[in-house]
């Protein structure tokens, strides 16, 4: 087995390319990155409008039907698009996942890469639109979603919450859309926008698998015009300190549901990242967690509790189904648990368990070529450079001091609660 973290290639066409090279498996990752700033949430609106209709179709294959039939028929070809936010970056992404060339051949590979080329630079435009029974599909999708997502009243809370710690960010433009803001985005605006990411994003590309000499000339041969590599910080929002704050609001709801987020001061390019993330799998994480074992299972105060990390900005999040009026014993339970760990009690053998679970998820990257090729994506995205051995090592090396240092750090910042409306 030959493995190697990546290398960075200069094509003929000037354009640079990440490999990420593996010999275990039979298929090959390409993926083309266009990132772009935007600025309102209108332009999140008219992205996931856009993925929607460049799944659909294409200039030569105008029907989601043909267009499938026709991935099918190259080897099962996958071409997945998505997107995401880092900040007030827009990142589009665009994955090819198919055969390796040895297996499909040079022909059918470049057929694969022409199809992936068209899904990006020849979309189902007519007369400036998208086809209009496509636009009118994903559009109603998109409504139904938010009517969907407005419907649960947990959403409501997520929202209140994170209009209150990251106003005027990134996070708060999906959770302040509404079908209004859906309604009147227009075909055009679609087109528009699409037009201005290709004119003005910045183009990473990455390929996963065997290295090849013909592949790689292949890419260079099709996407020739390509502008080179362009490597740039993504500078990442800080939470508002809201110190100690509680707001109750009132839904229709039959149990309590608690909110509560904690600074860190710690974001994804901290050195102090791994620890934090091992504190956030041993206190609520996880089902082995102190949060889950003492306020679910040991004194059953709720119905379900956690924890994660907002790794962009630094928060501890916790969320909690609680029982009816238990909301103040939760909270008070929670600072005990928090306490506990800053004084240093916590057993040996979760440490370990905690240890041995971050281990193998590490593991599962290195089993998953897609996965391999991701941790170098947001490894770039936000700028850092660390091999999996290096994670491996750092994760290995934690200590019971290593914890209880990031523990004190945490400054409870706000908690929401939503109770029964009387």
């Amino acid at each position: 087995m030959k493995y190697k973290e990546y290398k960075t290639i200069q094509l003929s066409n000037g354009a640079s390319i990440k490999i990420i090279e593996d010999d275990r498996f039979n298929s090959i990752i390409f993926q083309t990155i266009y990132r772009v700033k935007i600025t309102c949430k209108e332009d999140l609106l008219k992205c996931e409008l856009l993925v929607s209709l460049l799944k659909r179709s294409t200039e030569k294959y105008k029907s989601t039907r043909d267009y499938y039939m026709k991935l099918n028929s190259l080897y099962n070809l996958k071409i997945n698009i998505h997107f995401r936010l880092i900040n007030d970056y827009l990142i589009l992404l665009f994955t090819m996942n198919v055969l390796n060339s040895s297996i499909i051949g040079e022909n059918i590979f470049i057929e694969c890469l022409n199809l992936l080329k068209q899904a990006i630079y020849n979309p189902n435009i007519i007369d400036g639109c998208f086809d209009n029974d496509d636009f009118d599909r994903s559009k109603r999708s998109k409504i139904e979603s938010i009517v969907t997502r407005n419907a649960d009243k947990r959403n409501i809370a997520f929202d209140k919450v994170v209009n209150k710690i990251a106003p005027n960010s990134h996070l708060s433009y999906s959770v302040n859309l509404s079908v209004d803001d859906c309604e009147k985005i227009k075909n055009e605006e679609i087109v528009s926008f699409y037009r201005y990411v290709l004119e003005n994003a910045i183009i990473d590309m990455y390929y996963g698998g065997v290295e090849s000499e013909l592949v790689l000339k292949l890419i260079t041969e099709v996407f020739y015009s390509l502008p080179n590599l362009t490597k740039y910080p993504i500078a990442l929002p800080k939470p508002i300190d809201l110190v100690n704050k509680t707001d109750i609001i009132y839904e229709n709801i039959t149990n309590e549901f608690i909110i509560m987020t904690f600074n860190t001061y710690i974001n994804i390019n901290s050195k102090l990242y791994n620890s934090m993330i091992f504190l956030d799998h041993l206190f609520g994480a996880t089902h082995y967690s102190l949060l889950n074992q003492k306020i679910r299972e040991e004194l059953n105060l709720a119905y379900s509790i956690h924890s994660y990390i907002n790794n962009e900005i630094g928060l501890l999040v916790i969320v909690g189904e609680v029982l009816k009026d238990k909301n103040e014993i939760v909270i008070n339970e929670v600072n005990n648990l928090l306490a506990s760990i800053i004084n240093g009690e916590f057993s040996d053998e979760l440490m370990e368990l905690v240890r041995k679970d971050i281990l193998n998820r590490i593991q599962d990257i290195y089993d998953s070529l897609s996965m391999k090729v991701n941790k170098i994506v947001m490894d770039d995205l936000y700028c850092k450079n660390v091999s999996l051995y290096d994670v491996i090592n750092k994760y290995k090396s934690i200590k019971k001091q290593d914890i209880i240092e990031v523990a004190k750090i945490l400054k409870h910042n706000y908690t929401l609660i939503m109770k029964e409306k009387i």
